[in-house]
């Protein structure tokens, strides 16, 4: 791939355009003129414009062949080149237009002028212009940018063609406009400075504005076009903007490109506040006047004053974990004529547009051309017209100048065929370097050529000419309609292969006076709708391989002979260039490109037959100074250099032999072919076809070379053939030590085998890709390469790092780096050992190595190498520097210091090693008390006993024997058993768990307390005997509660129970609740029976709830309930209902009898609790008569019917669930009924007397008393009292009278005050004499 730098167009050029898509130039001259150019600069007569005025502004359409003008006068032009090439034009502006923009999709303009009119206009379908709004806006108009994102986001309806963004207007008033083309336009924002360049990025519904102060805004945009500053920055950075030349341009929202005053290009990355400066100083740019980025291609293109133009290539690498962006020069071109005005990209992005002082030209990007014939004739494309051709492997160099740009070439050993577009020029390659002789030209305008030693080919459509080198038409071919058009030829010897539009393939015969069809094939099955993208055939045209556009990691070669197509697929690679060796069938080689920016292309060897199809050979990294692989002439490969290592004097390609051939490709073609064979058969699997293919080689290189090939290709065996072959002993002896049965020898021998043959990199790639790094690491070290071999140990192989630091260390030793050697010794953690061997005949070095380590190891060897030689104050310095305290002690004492050997014993109480060794040189002094002290801060209680026995110091023996092992505690029990101190040694006989010694001298001894103790710690199953007998002593010595406590613990409830009985000793709830029996294992018949006695016991003493639990616990509830009721604990008895109840609905009946007998009237809580529980127990019998009571209370004690009545309305309902009434039951409900129905009727007469319907109220209680036995349902007192107060009420005394003394008759045994007002009887007159001293007698005086 390369750049071209086309003609030079001459002139004085105001404005120049270059179009996306078509091969359009439009260039403004300052004489009014404007023309267009095709992209070969050639003007197309035809379209020419010229005008009085000075055309200002020129702009292309998105797609079409429009071309917008703005001329200084104010005139606006629409130029429709594809249609008659007519112009259209609008006067609105009145002076100089000075922005002049498309819309996105080509149906408005938008200009602006220098007094701020801005107009919009539209363009219809046929390129009609018409005026659709105008504004009057403040200053000059530069800037003009479309709001994309929200005009083609997702929540938006598709876009129409009659539809359009809005846009945003700035220029030198520094005020930002947002406008649409309906007439809305509203000033969004200002600046203090005018507005350079505005940016509204598709991704983003976001404006980016730079005013000429080099400051940076970022607003944030509302649906209506309302701006909201979210970022402000001032973009200094050592640029000085002067108001003038400020150039800036975006590269994507967050990377703004920026210069000023010809200041090199600076990228600033407005997210991580970076910046990259595109500068290097061997690009030899003085001041950069222009610059422009193709999004695409990801170039930048800058132009200088010296005419020269620097692309700059950006990509994103990873480094650290993280996405960054780098740039680098792809190419420097020097175009020359002063400095670049202005630049532009255009024409599908491959195009550059670049005005000058003088004119303008164009740079292309085009692949340049290449064609090889063998090795014999190179040639390649050095410039848009310049071929160099090389010839003999170097030895004759030609230049060619075509008379046109060169589109396509081909190569022959001594003919030189160009294609310019319009004919095929023919040139003849002579010896000497300049061509003397004319080319000869066939006209035509096809690209599909191809040539031979004695012919031309030249395909147009479905017809083939032939012509002599000379140029002289020779033969015609035709392919049929059905084949379609010719796409490919390719010549090969005397055959001539074509392909078709329709994948149709045609070998002829082109040797003989006529061609003559061999075979013709269709691949149009294989292929279907796909499409060839790389074709080539191998030298005896017999199999054909191409690369599919759908599939371009796959590669297919098609057999003639089998009619077959065997494939081959690269994984993660495509597939960019195939080249069949020019004399092998057999070999093909493909180029193969990765999608990683920083992977690396790789050639890839592959044979093909029709017995093996395709066999892979290897894979190598195509070299870094190749650009691409242009040809295959086994031993070489031909490589096309990279352009910015090509130069017009020296060879363009590069010879390079296959990585088997190193060394050989002098050699005859028939050792050339031997390896070949060899390397076919080998990679093919054929072992004994490729020991045979050299066998009678004696040349120690190829042996070499084919030692090597087997390596590559893992064969082991076979190397060591080879190796044999170059009698490399030492080679095949280490190999030979390295066998191994676990399965790694293979690989270990093909490393070593790598390292003999000089192949380091294919050993370390063996290494990585096998996991084996510590064969990786030990190649680095026998190599020297010490750094890899310790990174690759730390990062891959950990536990072999401090091997490698030894073996380094001993490395530096031997080099005689002793400062290297101490620290890689110190890092393998072998310094202790080493370091003293290596510097123990340099005393002074190494006790300064010692002085200055922190290893106190080291410290603490030297100590004692001066303590074996008597040197105590240099092992007490030692001793002291490594804090070694026992050594100081033990240094101390052995120079006859004790004293202060003992202080720092004393310093140190927490060493036990100190004071026992404190204690033996006491112990050997005689000082006997002083070192039983020591001994028990060592803890070394046993010595510390031995020697209280000897010397008989009873008193501090018991307390070292506690402190002590068991074995000792035993020995100092016998000794103080022995000596009479009994309570000692019961105390440790019971520490170490001799508990039937311990209980049986306290039996002797009468030891009740230290019995008691000893008794606690006993294990209720295990010792349940002891126990017992404890218990029976406790009890015999009158500690009746401490052998309670014992059986308890034992679990002998029943025994506690008959000494509870025994000795009249009452259960307190502490005793009982330690009786437990759940998880006891004691039977569940025989803990209930426990519980039950139990609870006996509380019931008679008086203990009614700690009864209720035992009871409970037995399983009788309802014995539990009668406990509770003895109790009388009204909230208990409720409480234990509600728990017990629903198991025996009984106890709900029993609680609510005895709440009964409380005073439910005073404490609503109990009758709710009586209503509750008869309910729960659904005894509606006896909830009945429970309301009724209630009923009787409300009527006699607070003379309520009403509330009476609905008591008796609740007892009919609850008499109304009995499921199965008896006639009593029956005779219930009825007696409710009557009551009711009576009730019912004297509260309807208190209605009456109330609304003083006398007669009413009279009549029906006079029908009430008329019934037999109505005092059972309406008191016949209240009866009265009623008609009493209703006739007084009404006036009539006497009948009043004459019912008080019925009354009085009726009730003898009853004041009338207690049914009617004391104040009315005394009105009325009292009572009668007989009827009064009758009240009197059984009235109760109620005033004191």
């Amino acid at each position: 791939m390369g750049w071209a730098a086309g003609q030079l167009v001459e002139g004085d050029i105001h404005a120049l355009a270059i179009h996306a898509n078509a091969p359009l130039v439009a260039a403004t001259l300052r004489d009014g003129s404007v023309h267009v150019y095709d992209e070969e600069v050639v003007r197309f007569e035809n379209l020419s414009l010229k005008k009085e005025s000075v055309p200002t502004k020129v702009a292309w359409h998105p797609t079409k062949k429009y071309l917008a003008v703005a001329w200084n006068g104010g005139t606006v032009g629409l130029w429709c080149l594809d249609m008659e090439s007519t112009l259209r034009e609008g006067k609105i502006h009145q002076c100089r237009v000075t922005c002049l923009e498309w819309n996105p999709i080509g149906n408005r303009i938008i200009s602006g002028d220098e007094d701020g009119g801005v107009v919009v206009w539209k363009v219809d379908v046929r390129g009609r212009l018409s005026t659709m709004s105008q504004y009057r806006l403040k200053g000059q108009i530069t800037c003009c940018v479309f709001r994309v994102a929200l005009f083609l986001s997702p929540e938006q309806q598709r876009p129409r063609d009659k539809d359009s963004p809005p846009f945003f207007l700035a220029g030198q008033s520094g005020s930002v406009y947002y406008a649409d083309d309906m007439g809305h336009c509203t000033e969004a924002t200002t600046t203090s400075m005018p507005v350079h360049s505005l940016f509204v990025p598709e991704s983003q519904d976001a404006l980016f504005v730079v005013s000429e102060d080099l400051v940076l805004s970022r607003f944030g945009l509302a649906l209506d076009g309302k701006m909201t500053l979210d970022t402000s920055v001032k973009l200094s950075g050592g640029l000085k903007s002067l108001g003038i030349n400020l150039l800036t341009a975006w590269i994507e929202p967050e990377l703004l490109a920026i210069t000023v005053n010809g200041s090199p290009v600076r990228m600033w990355d407005i997210a991580n506040e970076e910046t990259v400066i595109l500068d290097r100083p061997e690009l030899g740019a003085s001041a950069y006047r222009s610059f422009k980025y193709n999004p695409r291609m990801q170039i930048m293109a800058v132009g200088s004053d010296n005419g020269s133009i620097i692309l700059w290539q950006t990509s994103f690498v990873w480094k650290d974990g993280e996405r960054s962006r780098t740039w680098e020069p792809l190419r420097k071109l020097d175009v020359g004529g002063g400095s670049i005005l202005a630049l532009s990209w255009g024409i599908s992005d491959t195009y550059l547009a670049v005005k000058k002082a003088g004119g303008f030209q164009l740079i292309s990007q085009q692949l340049l051309c290449c064609s090889t014939h063998g090795v014999q004739a190179v040639a390649v494309q050095i410039a848009s017209d310049k071929v160099l051709v090389e010839r003999q492997l170097g030895k004759q160099i030609i230049h060619i100048e075509a008379k046109g740009s060169i589109r396509a070439l081909h190569v022959t050993s001594d003919l030189l065929a160009i294609y310019t577009g319009k004919a095929i020029e023919l040139h003849r390659l002579e010896d000497s370097a300049q061509q003397s002789s004319q080319p000869a030209s066939v006209p035509c305008h096809s690209a599909v050529f191809t040539a031979n030693s004695k012919l031309v080919f030249i395909a147009e459509q479905n017809r083939i000419d032939m012509f002599s080198h000379q140029g002289l038409a020779k033969h015609t071919l035709l392919t049929s309609s059905e084949e379609g058009d010719v796409l490919r030829l390719v010549s090969v010897g005397s055959c001539l292969v074509l392909t078709t539009r329709n994948h149709s393939i045609a070998i002829f015969d082109v040797g003989g006076r006529e061609p003559r069809l061999l075979v013709s094939r269709s691949l149009r099955a294989r292929l279907a709708n796909d499409t060839i993208h790389l074709f080539g055939i191998n030298a005896n045209a017999t199999m054909v391989g191409f690369v599919a556009s759908g599939n371009p990691s796959q590669l297919s070669i098609y057999s003639f002979e089998l009619d077959n197509v065997f494939t081959h697929q690269f994984q993660g690679r495509t597939i960019s260039s195939i080249a069949w060796d020019v004399e092998d069938t057999r070999l093909i080689v493909c180029e193969l490109d990765t999608a990683d920016a920083g992977g690396k292309a790789q050639i890839a060897s592959l044979f093909v037959t029709v017995d093996s199809g395709i066999v892979q050979k290897d894979t190598e990294t195509r070299p870094e100074k190749c650009d691409r692989l242009v040809g295959v002439a086994i031993p070489h490969f031909v490589f096309l250099k990279k352009q910015e290592l090509q130069s017009e004097q020296a060879s363009p390609v590069l010879l390079l032999p296959g990585r088997e051939y190193v060394g050989v490709e002098g050699e005859s073609q028939a050792v050339i072919k031997a390896i070949t064979d060899f390397c076919f058969n080998l990679s093919a699997g054929n072992v004994d076809d490729a020991v045979k293919s050299v066998k009678l080689i004696r040349n120690e290189s190829v042996w070499e070379n084919m030692a090597k090939i087997c390596v590559k290709l893992g064969r082991i065996n076979l190397a060591k053939l080879c190796l044999g072959k170059l009698k490399n002993a030492k080679a095949l002896r280490s190999m030979h030590d390295r066998r191994s049965v676990d399965g790694n020898g293979p690989i270990e021998q093909g490393v070593l085998a790598a390292i003999h043959l000089g192949l380091y990199d294919e050993a370390f790639a063996a290494c990585s890709s096998t996991g084996r790094y510590d064969l990786m690491s030990e190649l680095h070290q026998a190599t020297g390469q010490w750094e890899k071999a310790i990174e690759t140990a730390a990062s891959k192989d950990r536990p072999a790092l401090p091997t490698v630091f030894f073996n380094f260390a001993k490395h530096l030793k031997d080099v005689g780096d002793q400062s290297g050697a101490i620290a890689a010794y110190e890092k393998s953690n072998t310094a202790r050992t080493h370091i003293p061997r290596m510097l123990l005949m340099q005393p002074d070095e190494l006790r300064n190595y010692i002085d200055t380590s922190s290893d106190m190891s080291l410290k603490v060897w030297w100590a004692q190498n001066a303590e074996s030689h008597s040197d105590y104050d240099t092992a007490l310095k030692y001793y002291s520097m490594a804090n070694d305290i026992l050594s100081i002690v033990r240094v101390n004492c052995l120079s006859g210091k004790m004293e202060e050997a003992i202080r720092i014993a004393d310093e140190h109480p927490d060493n036990a090693a100190v004071a026992y060794y404190i204690g033996r040189q006491l112990e050997d002094d005689g000082k006997i008390q002083r070192a039983i002290t020591y001994f028990a801060r060592a803890k070394s209680f046993a010595s510390a006993i031995r020697l209280a026995k000897e010397h008989r110091i009873d008193k501090e023996l018991m307390q070292l024997a506690l402190q002590s092992t068991p074995e000792s505690m035993n020995d100092v029990a016998r000794y103080f058993e022995a000596n009479g101190a009994l309570p000692k040694a019961i105390t440790l006989y019971s520490k170490v768990g001799n508990m039937v010694k311990a209980m049986d001298l306290c039996f002797r001894t009468k030891e009740t307390a230290l019995l008691e103790t000893i008794a606690t710690t006993l294990d209720p199953e295990r010792d349940a005997k002891m126990i017992q007998k404890a218990a029976n002593y406790l009890v015999e010595q009158g500690s009746t509660q401490n052998a309670l406590r014992l059986l308890i613990m034992g679990q002998r409830y029943a025994e506690v129970l008959d000494i509870c009985d025994a000795q009249h000793i009452p259960l307190s709830e502490e005793l009982v609740d330690k009786m437990e029996m759940t998880g006891s294992g004691i039977p569940e018949q025989e803990a209930k029976a426990l519980h039950m006695r139990i609870a006996d016991c509380c019931f008679s003493q008086g203990s009614y709830q700690l009864a209720c639990k035992q009871y409970t616990l037995a399983g009788d509830r309802l014995r539990a309930m009668g406990s509770l009721l003895k109790s009388g604990e009204k909230d208990k008895i409720i409480f234990f209902a509600n728990v017990s109840g629903p198991k025996q609905p009984e106890i709900f009946i029993i609680a609510a009898n005895f709440l009964q007998s409380m005073d439910w009237r005073a404490d609503t809580s109990v009758m709710k609790a009586i209503i509750q529980f008869y309910t729960k127990a659904k005894a509606y019998m006896a909830l009945a008569r429970f309301y009724d009571s209630c009923a009787l209370i409300e009527i006699d004690e607070f003379q309520n019917y009403e509330k009476a009545m609905g008591a008796l309305k609740e007892a009919e309902k609850c008499l109304g669930k009995i499921p199965h009434p008896t006639p009593a039951d029956r005779d219930n409900v009825e007696t409710i009924k009557r009551k009711l129905h009576y009730i019912g009727l004297f509260l309807e007469a208190h209605q009456h007397a109330k609304a003083q319907q006398f007669d009413e109220a009279e009549h029906i209680c006079m029908g009430i008393l008329s019934e037999p036995e109505i005092d059972a349902c309406v008191r016949v007192g209240d009866i009265y009292g009623l008609l009493i107060e209703s006739s007084y009420t009404s006036g009539q005394f006497d009948k009043a009278r004459q019912l008080l003394l019925s009354l009085s008759h009726r009730l003898t045994n009853v004041s009338v005050d207690y049914y009617v007002d004391r104040a009315i009887v005394q009105t009325l007159g009292g009572v009668p004499n007989s009827a009064a001293e009758a009240d009197a007698a059984n009235s109760v005086e109620e005033d004191y």
